[in-house]
C-alpha cells in the first residue's frame, strides 16, 4: 500500500521567513523526546495482531512497533478507507496537563509542514487516557537499507536521495522546527524510490523559558548521527545538517560515521575528525566529499549557512557545476595535520633543520676546498726546494711517497682517456675502474672536475660485457629471442657430411642457461653419391605471442610447431622451393599469418601461410631473387628487397605491393641482403654488400648509409646479418667470412664498437628489453650485456635529425621537433610518451611548422601544454591525447617565442617585446599588437626567458632587459617600463635563463662570456668566458647550479657560491647542443645535439649516486 503526498496539494520549495526575518511560528509534537528505534517496515519488527480494537474510529489491525515513549500500529480510517500509522504516546511521558497542551500545540504545528518528502501528520486526538498521532502508512523500506546493500548504491543516486532531504529539512527549518534525530532509520523509500523524512518526535521549538518534555541530563538524538553541540544539549537548525552528513557518509560506505559505545560515538563526534570518503569510495568526486566534510564541520559556523545552501550545493553537483564549499587552505590543512600526526610533524621540522644544516655543511666544504686548492697549488711550487732542504729520512719517504701517488695519479687518468679514445671492446668498464682507483688516490694534481668529465663520457658511451656462453658445444646457425623476454631460440646447424640425425631447435633460459625445451625435425644428407651435403636450418622464426615457431630447411621443407601443445614434432608444409637468405621467415603481429621468402630458380617469391589452416593463401611473385625481406611489427605490411635494387612494400596477408621505392641502390649490384625492422616499426636497415642503409618503413625513402667493409674489400664476399636494438639506437652487423661484429649508433652516425667472434655464420638478436645482445657462431652462443643504458639513453630516435626537445614536468612525455631536409620545408612536431626504461613511442606526429628550420625551439608549461617555434612560426598545442592545436601563427622574422608558466605568450618581435594573455582559442586575433611594449631604437630581441614574477630578455645590443610580470601596468596596452642592464662588451646576447625561484640570471654572448645578474642587486654583475664561442643554451637545474653549451661543443656546470659561479663538471661533446630542458623535479635532463637522430636523457639521481660511489661529490 502506497500514501504518498500529492506534490501539488503542499509547496514543493522551501517556505520563506516572514518579512522581518524571523521564521514562520510553527509547534511540534509533544513526543519530542521519544527515541525513534521503531519502524513501520513488518520486515524488520514482526506484526502483532489485534483483534477488535478500537481507538475512536480507528481500528488498530496489528502493532507495528514500539520505542521508550511511544507504540506504533497499523490501523484502518473506516471514514476515508484508508490504512494510517497511529503512533500512541505512553502515559508516563504526559504527566501534566501543560504536557498535554503542548502535545497538541506542537502536533498542530508539525501538521502544517506540507513537503513532498515529509511524512504528514493527519490527525491528533485522545481516546481516554490515550493520546496519539496519525499519519500516511507507507508501504516501503528505511533509508538503512541501502547502506546494508552490496554493492552499495552510486554516488550520485545517494547524493539524489539526500539533496531531497536536505531541501525537506530547510523547509522544516524555515518553519521553525528542527528534526533533532535525522538519521536513516527515520527516512521511509516509498514504492517509487523517493524518500520520506519522518517521526518528528524529537522536533523542538521550544522558546527561552517554555517547559521541555524532555528531563534534565537526557541525551536528545542518536549517539551515531549526534551533533557536538546537540550532545552538549543546544540543538540549533546546523545540529540537523550535520546529523545528515552523518547518514550521507553511511549511505555512500555502508558504515556509521565512527564505530564503537554510544559514549564513545558522542566523544569521538566531539573531538575525532571525520574520515574521508575517498579512504572508502574511490569513486567519489572531490565536490562531494567537500559537500560532505563542511557538513560534519565540529563547529556550527563552518556548516553550511542552512541546509537550503547544502541542496544548492548538491544540485550544482549533480549538475556538473561548481560548488559554493570552498576547500581549506593549505595552512589550515597543514595546522590540522601537525595535530593530528604531532610525531610526523615534528619528524617533518627535524629533516627541515637536517637538510639546512647540510646546506650550510656543502658552503663549509665548498670554501675549504678552494682554500685546499689555492694552498696545495702553493705547496707544488715549493716543493723541489723543500725536498732538497730536507735531511730527514722519514720526510725523503713521505716525498717519495706523495710522487709515487701523483705518479700513478697520472697514469691511471691517462689509461682512463686512452680507453675513451679507443674505444675498444669492453673499453666502458676499464676506464671506469681507472677512474674509481684515480678518485681514490690523495695528491694535489687529483682534479675532481676532470675526472667527472671522464665519467660522464663513460656513463654517454655505448659498450658490451661478455656474460656467458649458451650451449657451447651446440652449433647454433640461428637464433631469435623468445617474447618472454627470457628464453632464446637455438637452431642447430651441421657439419657433418654423412650426419643423418635429427635437427634440433633448442629453447634455453639464456638468464640462467637452463634448456627448457627441445623441438626436432628429420635430418637427412642432401646431393648425390659425390656430393653429399649435410641438412642444416635455414631460417627460424617465432610469433608475437610466442605459441608458434617456424623453421625451413635446407631441402625445402617449412617445419612449424604450436608450443601450447606438448609434441616436440613439427607439422611439415612443403615450401616446394629453395629457401633465400637470412631472417627470410617472419610471422605477422597478429599471429595470424607466416610470410616466408623464397627463390624459385632465378626469380623471386614471398609466401603468406595461414596459420588457421596451415595452407598457401597468398603469392607475391618477383622477377628477381629475393635479397632480404622484414615485417613491419605494427602494421604487418611486408618489405623486400630484390637484386634489382629495389625496395617494395607489400599489404599484409594479399601482399599486394603498396609502395616501390625510386631510390636504387648505387653502390653496387646487391648479391645478397639483410633487412630488419625493430619492434617500434620507426626505421627499416639493410645491408648489402659492404653498406648498412637506413629507411623509413612508411615512404620507403632512404636516410643514412653506413660503410661496413673499407673500399679495398670484394664487395661480392661480404654476408652480413644485422639487429637492430629496441630503442633504434644500435644496430649490429655481423660479417660471416671475417668473423666481425660492427655495432652503430643511428643516432650519432658512427661505429661505436667492433671485435671479432667464433668462425661460422654468425647471426645477431636483441632481448625484447635490448639489454642483452646475443651472437652465435661455431663456437656457441654467446651473451653480452649491453652498458650505457641506466643514467644515459638516447630516446626518441628517428630518421632525421632532431632539431629540439623538451620533456613534460612530469617526465612522462617528450615533445620534439624533427628536420625535414629541402629548402623551405619546416620541421615536424612530434609528442613521444616515456613509457619504457630504454626507449620511447611516438604518441603524435603533427603537421610541418613553418618553412625553415632556424631558432627551433620547444617548450611544456606546468600543465602540459607545449609550445614549437622556428623564425617564422609558432605552434601551440594542448594536453589532450591526442594534442589539438590551440594556437597557429605565422610570423616573419620572430627569433624567439616564449610560454610563460601562466600560460602568458611572450613574443620577440625585432625591437619590440610582445606579451598577451592567452586563452588558446584556435585563432589568435591581431589585437595582439595592441598588448605590446615597443623598444624601438634600442636593438632587435634574440632571447628571453619568462618566470613567475619576472621576464628577462637579451637583445642583438648586448643589453638585458627585465621586466617585472606582476607590477601594475602604466597604460592598459604597455608593460613596465623594463630595467636594462648594459655590458661593456656590447655582443649579441643568445642565450638567457632565470633561475627557478627567481634569484639569478645567466645571460650568454656570441663572444663565449657570460655574465651572472642579481635581480635584488642587478648592478651587481659578475663575468667571466666558460666558452671559446657563442654560448647556445643556458638551463637551471636547480636554485644555485646550472649548465651552459657552446658551440664549441663544450658543455659546463656551475654552482653559484657567494655571487660567482664554481665548476662543478666540463665536458666535451661529439656535437653542438641545441636545445636542453629537465622535468620539474629535477631528475630527468634532455639534450639534443646538432646533426644527431635522437634525444639524449640522463637520469641525474642515478649520476649522482654514481658520482658518489665514485666519491667525486662535494
Amino acid at each position: 500500500m502506497s500514501n504518498d503526498p500529492d506534490p501539488a496539494k503542499g509547496p514543493t520549495s522551501s517556505p520563506r521567513a516572514t518579512p522581518d526575518g524571523t521564521p514562520m511560528p510553527r509547534t511540534a509534537p509533544a513526543l519530542a523526546e521519544a527515541d525513534s528505534t521503531w519502524t513501520m517496515d513488518p520486515t524488520n519488527t514482526p506484526a502483532t495482531p489485534i483483534p477488535n480494537l478500537q481507538l475512536n474510529r480507528f481500528t488498530l489491525l496489528h502493532k507495528a512497533g514500539e520505542g521508550m515513549f511511544g507504540e506504533v500500529y497499523s490501523a484502518l480510517d473506516p471514514k476515508l478507507q484508508r490504512r494510517v500509522a497511529i503512533k500512541i504516546a505512553k502515559p508516563h511521558t504526559l504527566g501534566t496537563p501543560d504536557r498535554v497542551e503542548r502535545f497538541f500545540r506542537e502536533a498542530r504545528a508539525c501538521a502544517l509542514l506540507h513537503h513532498p518528502n515529509i511524512l504528514p501528520i493527519f490527525e491528533v486526538d485522545q481516546a481516554g487516557d490515550r493520546y496519539y498521532l496519525v499519519s500516511p502508512f507507507i508501504d516501503g523500506v528505511p533509508l538503512c537499507f541501502l547502506a546494508e546493500e552490496r554493492p552499495l548504491r552510486p554516488i550520485r543516486e545517494i547524493a539524489t536521495l539526500v539533496l531531497k532531504l536536505a531541501e525537506a529539512l530547510h523547509y522544516a527549518h524555515c518553519a521553525g522546527i528542527i528534526h533533532r534525530d535525522v538519521k536513516p532509520q527515520n527516512v521511509m523509500l516509498d514504492s517509487r524510490g523517493e524518500p520520506l523524512l519522518m517521526d518528528f518526535g524529537l522536533a523542538t521549538r521550544l522558546a527561552p523559558g517554555e517547559e521541555r518534555l524532555t528531563a534534565a541530563g537526557t541525551l536528545l538524538g542518536t549517539p551515531a548521527y549526534i551533533a557536538p553541540e546537540q550532545a552538549d544539549g543546544n540543538s540549533i537548525a546546523a545540529s540537523d545538517q550535520y546529523s545528515l552528513g552523518c547518514t550521507l557518509f553511511e549511505l555512500l560506505t555502508g558504515r556509521t560515521l565512527f564505530d564503537g559505545s554510544p559514549t564513545e560515538q558522542i566523544l569521538a563526534h566531539q573531538s575525532t575528525p571525520p574520515p574521508r570518503l575517498s579512504e572508502f569510495r574511490t569513486d567519489c568526486t572531490r565536490d562531494l566529499e567537500t559537500i560532505y566534510l563542511k557538513c560534519v564541520a565540529k563547529s556550527p559556523t563552518d556548516r553550511y549557512a542552512t541546509c537550503g545552501d547544502l541542496a544548492a550545493d548538491l544540485r550544482s553537483f549533480l549538475a556538473n557545476q561548481p560548488i559554493l564549499a570552498r576547500r581549506q587552505s593549505s595552512i589550515d590543512r597543514l595546522k590540522l595535520w601537525s595535530k593530528r600526526h604531532p610525531l610526523s610533524a615534528k619528524i617533518a621540522s627535524a629533516a627541515l633543520a637536517t637538510i639546512g644544516l647540510l646546506v650550510v655543511v656543502l658552503g663549509i666544504t665548498t670554501l675549504q676546498m678552494l682554500d685546499a686548492d689555492a694552498r696545495a697549488r702553493e705547496l707544488r711550487t715549493k716543493n723541489d726546494t723543500a725536498i732538497r732542504e730536507r735531511t730527514n729520512a722519514e720526510q725523503l719517504a713521505q716525498a717519495h711517497a706523495a710522487a709515487q701517488r701523483t705518479s700513478e695519479y697520472a697514469r691511471l687518468r691517462s689509461e682512463a682517456y686512452g680507453q675513451l679514445y679507443l674505444r675498444e671492446f669492453g673499453w666502458r668498464e676499464k676506464a671506469m675502474s681507472r677512474i674509481a682507483e684515480a678518485s681514490r688516490i690523495d695528491t694535489p694534481d687529483r682534479n675532481v672536475v676532470d675526472l667527472r668529465a671522464a665519467l660522464l663520457d663513460c656513463l654517454g658511451g655505448t659498450d658490451f660485457r661478455e656474460l656467458r656462453t649458451l650451449e657451447p658445444d651446440f652449433y647454433c646457425r640461428y637464433l631469435t629471442f623468445h617474447p618472454d623476454g627470457r628464453s632464446v631460440l637455438l637452431a642447430e646447424g651441421r657439419t657433418g657430411v654423412l650426419d643423418s640425425s635429427d635437427l634440433r631447435i633448442k629453447i634455453v633460459d639464456f638468464r640462467t642457461g637452463q634448456l627448457q625445451r627441445t623441438l626436432t625435425f628429420p635430418g637427412k644428407v642432401l646431393g648425390g653419391f659425390l656430393s653429399p651435403r649435410p641438412e642444416f636450418c635455414n631460417g627460424v622464426a617465432i610469433s608475437p605471442d610466442g605459441n608458434w615457431v617456424a623453421a625451413h630447411s635446407r631441402s625445402n621443407l617449412l617445419y612449424l610447431w604450436d608450443l601450447r601443445l606438448p609434441t616436440n614434432s613439427p607439422v611439415v608444409l612443403n615450401a616446394n622451393a629453395v629457401p633465400s637468405g637470412n631472417y627470410n621467415l617472419a610471422f605477422s603481429p597478429d599471429n595470424s599469418t607466416l610470410i616466408q621468402a623464397c627463390k624459385i630458380g632465378s626469380h623471386g617469391e614471398i609466401r603468406c601461410w595461414d596459420l588457421a589452416t596451415k595452407s598457401l593463401i597468398a603469392k607475391h611473385h618477383q622477377p628477381h631473387c629475393i635479397g632480404g625481406m622484414a615485417v613491419h611489427p605494427k602494421t604487418g605490411e611486408v618489405i623486400c628487397l630484390g637484386q634489382a635494387n629495389a625496395l617494395t612494400r607489400l599489404a599484409p596477408r594479399t601482399l599486394t605491393p603498396i609502395v616501390t621505392s625510386d631510390a636504387q641502390w648505387q653502390h653496387h649490384k646487391v648479391t645478397e641482403a639483410f633487412s630488419c625492422i625493430p619492434p617500434s616499426g620507426n626505421l627499416l636497415a639493410v645491408t648489402a654488400n659492404e653498406f648498412l642503409e637506413i629507411y623509413r618503413p612508411d615512404t620507403l625513402t632512404h636516410t643514412y648509409t653506413f660503410r661496413l667493409r673499407n673500399s679495398e674489400a670484394s664487395f661480392y664476399e661480404a654476408r652480413n646479418s644485422l639487429a637492430v636494438s629496441p630503442n633504434d639506437r644500435l644496430i649490429v652487423c655481423c660479417d660471416e667470412f671475417s668473423q666481425t661484429v660492427e655495432v652503430f649508433d643511428i643516432c650519432l652516425g658512427q661505429l661505436v664498437s667492433r671485435w671479432r667472434v667464433g668462425p661460422g655464420r654468425v647471426v645477431p638478436a636483441f632481448d625484447p628489453s635490448g639489454r642483452f645482445l646475443a651472437i652465435s657462431s661455431m663456437d656457441g652462443t654467446q651473451l653480452y650485456e649491453v652498458l650505457g643504458q641506466q643514467e644515459h639513453r638516447v630516446v626518441a630516435t628517428g630518421t632525421t635529425d632532431v632539431l629540439a626537445a623538451a620533456i613534460s614536468p612530469d617526465g612522462s612525455q617528450l615533445a620534439t621537433l624533427l628536420n625535414n631536409p629541402g629548402p623551405y620545408i619546416g620541421p615536424t612536431p612530434e609528442l613521444w610518451s616515456l613509457d619504457t626504461p630504454l626507449r620511447a613511442t611516438r604518441r603524435f606526429s603533427g603537421e610541418r611548422l613553418g618553412t625553415t628550420s632556424k631558432e627551433a625551439r620547444v617548450q611544456f608549461t606546468a600543465n602540459r601544454n607545449w609550445l614549437v617555434s622556428v623564425t617564422d612560426a609558432f605552434r601551440i598545442y594542448d594536453s589532450q591525447s591526442p594534442p589539438r592545436v590551440r594556437v597557429n601563427q605565422t610570423r616573419d622574422n620572430c627569433p624567439s617565442v616564449v610560454l610563460a608558466p601562466d600560460d602568458r605568450l611572450w613574443l620577440l618581435l625585432k625591437a619590440q617585446v610582445l606579451s598577451t594573455d592567452l586563452q588558446f582559442t584556435p585563432a589568435l586575433q591581431e589585437s595582439w599588437y595592441n598588448l605590446s611594449a615597443p623598444l624601438s631604437g634600442l636593438g632587435d630581441m634574440a632571447c628571453g626567458d619568462v618566470r613567475q614574477r619576472w621576464a628577462a630578455f637579451g637583445g642583438v645590443d648586448g643589453i638585458v632587459r627585465l621586466f617585472s610580470t606582476t607590477a601594475k601596468r602604466p597604460k592598459a596596452n604597455r608593460l613596465p617600463v623594463p630595467n636594462e642592464i648594459a655590458f661593456e662588451n656590447r655582443v649579441r646576447l643568445d642565450a638567457i635563463a632565470i633561475s627557478p625561484e627567481e634569484e639569478w640570471i645567466v645571460a650568454g654572448s656570441q663572444s663565449g662570456h657570460c655574465h651572472l645578474i642579481s635581480i635584488e642587486r642587478p648592478d651587481s654583475v659578475y663575468h667571466w668566458q666558460p666558452h671559446a664561442d657563442h654560448v647556445e643554451v643556458i638551463l637551471f637545474l636547480k636554485q644555485h647550479q646550472f649548465l651552459t653549451a657552446g658551440k664549441d661543443r663544450r658543455m659546463r656546470c656551475w654552482q653559484i657560491v657567494d655571487g660567482q659561479p664554481v665548476e662543478l663538471l666540463s665536458t666535451h661533446l661529439d656535437a653542438e647542443i641545441t636545445s636542453m630542458s629537465k622535468s620539474a623535479d629535477g631528475r630527468f635532463l634532455t639534450i639534443t645535439c646538432r646533426g644527431e637522430r635522437g634525444v639524449h636523457l640522463w637520469d641525474l639521481d642515478q649520476l649522482n649516486a654514481r658520482l658518489q660511489e665514485m666519491n667525486l661529490t662535494r
